[in-house]
């Protein structure tokens, strides 16, 4: 076996599941395509490099090169006598509320780069009484949802935060301007040009063209099909090959050379409105692995992982599909590593400057409150030096340099006392933390039971239970959403787990923050309530 198939091999071996896919390029050369396992586990149907998957948001730099092509072609049909961007953020006042891009100064690159402040619609549909198997169309759903959007999480331009809602309003607004189905933009300005032969934009998780079937599940418990019945069109929806996206890779890494080409103009950092460098621009992630740049997004859909990475310095990029839930971003990392023979480099820190101890190192431990998104914070040392983080879903670690400073690629964080700073270097967001003390009484609160109403959204909160023994769920336009048990972290703070959503997996634990009306009395009369990819929605207790 030659070297390259032994990195391969290792490669489908890391996480080991029903079946896979990965090709590589390098230079404009494809050094291989390759497939394992089996695309239906029941049907024994092996994977091949044709078999169609759902590259879930890999579509959001498609949508972009699309956007990027009307600018400099438009379509028969739009005016040519109006700038292409005036006509894309006239329609884009049509679909949002129009003091949102005049007061608030929102466009169409800052959805773009993921710095609209509008929150995610995935995790809002959570709050709206969604359940993981629910259906949602795009004809009635989606429109619904549009207009929903009546406030956002930030100022736009000021911070970064992912929100498939920015990619679905990019498309209509791209359908409303050239007059065109996405489909067909695709097909006509990237499918044909790129040779993407089988490429297609599949709006129905529920009739995908099989016939590979994406698993949840996992090693111990047996891997069983996940079931999909969600329309997404923008943020989402391109069905393709590993072919296909072999295809893909060779045109960027052609086109890419030519300094007119999107793909060119697209493998620059944007920027926030502070001047600072962004790590997201025109649906691309910009990420840094042992001194290279890498350009690449990731894909989720229930059952499903996919991952394209491409190092512009070496020439090289990496596709990984799997028919399951695993982390195909690691695995295409480890490709790239092996391929250019570089072991990991040890992570930048600087040398412990004072020497610390147990008791203050013990400080790190703890649940907080950032006081600016009401978000939980959630934090333990895991190692000698090590702390984790749990913030935005995905556990986070920094390593102490100082006996109360840690740092990470991504983050900076400091403790305090009771006081807990972080610096999210990729959100551009700093946020400060208090510490969250447990209480009795507020634990054993009687009066947070009862149902609780968000007029924005138009559902409800319901907390169950007695003692401690608690459960919450939401009512709302997209059904009634299931009751899950509520965890509490101190003061009037709690968490109610979120494990699984409509496209993949939820964005970690939704924090509670109870509100009194009355500090004599105690009563409580509200609860606010969010998620980092859709934060702080007030619920007013019935009877307030």
């Amino acid at each position: 076996m030659t070297s390259l198939g032994l990195i391969i091999e290792k490669a489908s071996l890391l996480h080991p599941g029903p079946g896979g896919a990965i090709a590589i390029v390098k230079d404009g050369v494809p050094l291989a395509q390759r497939a394992w396992g089996f695309a239906d586990l029941n049907q024994r149907i092996p994977m091949t490099t044709e078999t169609p998957f759902p590259i879930c948001s890999i579509t959001k730099q498609m949508v972009c090169a699309v956007l990027q092509t009307l600018r400099d072609n438009p379509t028969p049909t739009m005016p040519t006598d109006e700038p292409v961007s005036d006509q894309l953020e006239a329609n884009l006042k049509k679909l949002l509320r129009r003091n949102f891009c005049e007061d608030k100064k929102l466009s169409i690159q800052l959805l773009c780069d993921n710095q609209s402040g509008i929150r995610d619609y995935w995790a809002t549909n959570t709050l709206l009484g969604a359940k993981p198997d629910d259906h949602f169309s795009l004809e009635a759903d989606a429109r619904a949802m549009i207009h929903r959007v009546r406030s956002l999480h930030f100022k736009p331009g000021t911070e970064f935060s992912y929100s498939n809602t920015n990619f679905h309003i990019l498309a209509r607004v791209v359908e409303m301007t050239s007059g065109q189905s996405l489909s067909k933009l695709l097909e006509e300005r990237l499918f044909r040009p790129a040779g993407m032969e089988t490429a297609v934009l599949c709006p129905s998780t529920e009739h995908q063209p099989g016939p590979c079937v994406g698993y949840e599940g996992g090693l111990k418990q047996g891997y069983f099909p996940a079931r999909n019945r969600i329309e997404w069109s923008g943020d989402a929806g391109v069905v393709a090959s590993l072919k296909d996206m072999l295809a893909y890779e060779l045109y960027l890494q052609k086109i890419i050379r030519d300094s007119k080409s999107w793909y060119h103009q697209h493998s620059k950092h944007g920027t926030f409105s502070d001047g600072t460098k962004s790590a997201y621009s025109n649906g691309l992630f910009f990420d840094e692995m042992d001194g290279s740049v890498l350009i690449g997004h990731g894909g989720a859909l229930r059952g499903y992982r996919i991952s394209r990475t491409h190092s512009p310095s070496q020439g090289l990029s990496v596709v990984v599909m799997l028919n399951y839930e695993a982390d195909a971003e690691s695995i295409s990392k480890f490709v790239l590593r092996e391929i250019l023979a570089i072991s990991k480099a040890p992570t930048h820190m600087t040398a412990p400057v004072n020497p610390w101890h147990f008791e203050v190192a013990g400080e790190w431990t703890g649940n907080f409150l950032d006081l600016d998104t009401f978000l939980s914070i959630r934090t333990k040392i895991t190692g000698e030096k090590t702390v984790s983080i749990l913030y935005s879903g995905e556990t986070e670690e920094i390593q102490l340099n100082e006996s109360r400073k840690g740092i990470s690629q991504d983050m900076r964080a400091e403790i305090d006392g009771d006081t807990l700073r972080i610096h999210r270097l990729k959100d551009n967001r700093m946020l400060e933390g208090i510490r969250l003390h447990p209480n009795q009484a507020s634990r054993r609160e009687p009066t947070m039971l009862g149902t609780y109403e968000c007029t924005e959204l138009g559902s409800s909160f319901t907390c169950f239970g007695q003692g401690e023994a608690l459960y919450g769920a939401f009512d709302g336009p997209l059904g009634h959403g299931p009751a899950s048990p509520m965890s509490y972290l101190g003061d009037n703070v709690w968490v109610i787990a979120c494990a699984r959503g409509q496209d993949a997996d939820a964005p970690g634990d939704w924090t509670l923050v109870f509100d009194r009306a009355d500090a004599e009395t105690g009563i409580i009369s509200g609860v606010t309530v969010g998620c980092w990819l859709a934060r702080k929605f007030g619920f007013i207790k019935w009877g307030f």
